[in-house]
């Protein structure tokens, strides 16, 4: 019997888990699916706060 190739790698998750965070949001964790999707789970909050304001917030704001 030969062996199936991995359905995801690390490096996969990895960059989930990068992108989640480059979104400005914390991740709980990771669910692979059985079919290889990956999920990245959200903490309560999730949000992460600016540390620094957009000038522009102030301009555009009403």
């Amino acid at each position: 019997m030969t062996a199936r190739p991995a359905r995801f790698r690390k490096t996969d998750v990895t960059r989930a888990v990068r992108a989640v965070l480059a979104a400005g949001v914390m991740p709980g964790g990771c669910k692979i699916e059985p079919n290889g999707t990956i999920l990245v789970l959200i903490e309560n909050g999730g949000s992460i706060k600016p540390t620094t304001e957009n000038p522009w917030d102030a301009e555009l704001s009403p």
